[in-house]
């Protein structure tokens, strides 16, 4: 404030912002202090802050030329004070901020061009010398030289660039990118034609749009010479030359529920799934793209996605063993809802815990009689053939001797206190001893999730691997049996299509099964599943579930009614009317 009252002393204690534009100050250049880029440097450069006592050493403001050669000063007007000196008012965009009102900035000099101080709306104005301030130099010493040529002396300021009152939205061929130093030598070259009769405008001409007989000219020119230019894609006459992309991902069968399929019945939902299946479709680089993306398996979000709705190897025992007709809900929910069906006990963790062991014990094993072996982790595997199922292997093995095979490793938690050989006497034990030799049960979901690895993979082995920290690791190789994954097929694609898609389609078995008191204080929705991710409340006083999963409804945004009810809610409403 102190300072700012000594600018006003020096200004004969007039405060330049309570001067009003064309009634006491005028835009006649012939008041303008004769300044000079000299001038201009020896003030934002060499001039001493009354803040730090130093120089100024704004070499950022020098910058601001490019400010006012794009138009952003306005308003340049001058006042001659009682001592000879000149106060010089102006108007000038943020920086930033373009559509707020201009800020306002004003400096004093005396008439040879020596600039004495200045000032400024904008954060930075208090120091005297921000852009703005260095902008409105720029202009003031344009203005000068114009002044003093032989014959801008007619016009009043008429050579300096237009004022840019904001941005708008423009087409590529309407917008200038001319550079600052570009438009300087521009006005430096208007300056050396000012004897011209003929004035150039101030923004550069656009040329005329071109006919239809140019374009086509063109077009066929560009055709002739065998180019393919992103043109021809919306051209009628070209676009003929672009193949549809291949779809590079599977769909998410999570993505069919459908609120019209809620109203339907059991056989109505069946035809609309024959309907999906028969259109459902994995090509071999879909493959590949989802198996390289899911590698990190669990901690993967992709990872849930695609199993979800597909039968997966681990639970193609399962499947099999289940009624079509009245579903396993624990099943249906663990396929169609994975990440709110995870299970975790004492029993997963030992085997979560000691995966990476029982692989490493597998590896040593296999280098010592394979040549040239090799292993990875993978991701998801889904088929070709039946679209359908996936599988996510533990590794993916190859050497010289066997070729390519999966493997599979378990570390039941019943092993930590037995030996492999003790724990076959459990008639739950996954392997069995026939005449002296242990091996996979063929009747275990092991046997059929392995065999479904197989299938899904493509691959003419699976090894099979049980630790035990007591015992050696039990390895044991199972040839793929395609008799054996033909006979489950059949089944599979009939769980498929008159249970999951409905599932899907509708939760037709889990809304079906859902019980009647409201939902516990842990399970919402229609899926009974925790609270995860984004979730809609219903406004019924009596819903039965309270709130909803974004993606059991089918819904990306909440929607735009100030209440919201669910379609049971809806219909209980209704009845009751």
């Amino acid at each position: 404030r102190a300072r700012y009252e000594a600018k006003i002393s020096m200004c004969d204690g007039v405060d330049p912002y309570t001067l009003r534009v064309g009634t006491n100050t005028t835009s006649d250049a012939d008041l303008l202090p004769a300044t000079t880029h000299v001038d201009i440097i020896n003030y934002l450069v060499l001039s001493t802050s009354y803040i730090s006592l130093l120089q100024m050493k704004a070499y950022k403001s020098l910058e601001a030329h490019n400010y006012f050669t794009s138009g952003w000063v306005k308003s340049l007007t001058a006042m001659r004070l009682p001592s000879k000196r000149i106060v010089v008012l102006s108007e000038v965009n943020h920086s930033q901020r373009l559509r707020e009102a201009p800020l306002k900035a004003w400096l004093l000099a005396d008439a040879d061009g020596s600039v004495i101080t200045a000032h400024c709306t904008c954060m930075a104005g208090a120091g005297e010398a921000c852009s703005h301030i260095g902008a409105t130099l720029f202009a003031v010493e344009t203005a000068v030289r114009l002044r003093n040529s032989r014959t801008c002396t007619e016009k009043e300021n008429v050579w300096l660039p237009a004022h840019s009152p904001g941005t708008q939205y423009k087409r590529l061929r309407d917008i200038d990118f001319s550079s600052s130093k570009r438009k300087k030598k521009q006005m430096d070259g208007i300056h050396q034609r000012l004897n011209a009769e003929v004035v150039p405008p101030s923004r550069p001409v656009v040329p005329p749009a071109p006919t239809e007989e140019e374009l086509r000219i063109f077009h066929s020119r560009l055709s002739d010479a065998g180019a393919v230019p992103a043109l021809f894609m919306v051209h009628p006459q070209y676009s003929g030359r672009f193949e549809p992309p291949c779809r590079r991902e599977p769909s998410l069968l999570r993505n069919l529920l459908c609120a019209e399929a809620r109203s339907e019945d059991l056989p109505a939902l069946v035809s609309r799934a024959d309907k999906v299946l028969a259109e459902l479709v994995v090509s071999e680089e879909m493959v590949t793209n989802v198996e390289k993306s899911t590698r990190a398996q669990s901690k993967c979000a992709k990872w849930y996605s695609y199993r979800a709705g597909r039968i997966t190897a681990s639970v193609m025992k399962s499947v099999c063993s289940t009624s079509v007709t009245q579903p396993s809900i624990s099943l249906l929910k663990k396929i169609c809802y994975p990440e709110q069906n995870t299970f975790t006990s004492a029993a997963t963790a030992w085997g979560l815990e000691h995966e990476d062991d029982a692989v490493a014990s597998y590896v040593d094993v296999m280098l010592e009689n394979h040549t040239d072996f090799t292993h990875r982790k993978t991701g998801v595997y889904l088929s070709t053939q039946h679209p359908y199922i996936a599988a996510s292997p533990d590794s993916l093995v190859s050497c010289a001797c066997c070729g390519k095979g999966v493997v599979e490793v378990k570390c039941p938690h019943s092993l930590a206190i037995n030996t492999i050989q003790q724990a076959v006497n459990d008639s739950d034990f996954c392997l069995e001893d026939v005449d002296g030799n242990l091996r996979l049960k063929r009747k275990h979901p092991f046997f059929y999730q392995v065999q479904t690895q197989m299938a899904v993979c493509g691959v003419t082995y699976a090894d099979f691997v049980v630790w035990s920290p007591l015992s050696k690791p039990h390895i044991e190789r199972v040839l793929k049996d395609d008799a054996f994954f033909d006979s489950v097929i059949p089944t599979a694609i009939d769980f498929f299509r008159c249970a999951i898609l409905p599932e899907l389609f509708a939760q037709y078995f889990t809304r079906k099964c859902t019980p009647k008191s409201k939902a516990s204080a842990n399970s919402f929705c229609y899926c009974q599943g925790p609270e995860v991710g984004k979730m809609l409340a219903c406004d019924g006083q009596h819903c039965k579930y309270g709130w909803f999963h974004y993606t059991c409804l089918g819904i990306k945004r909440a929607p735009k009614q100030s209440k919201w009810f669910c379609e049971d809610c809806v219909a209980a409403t209704s009845s009751q009317q």
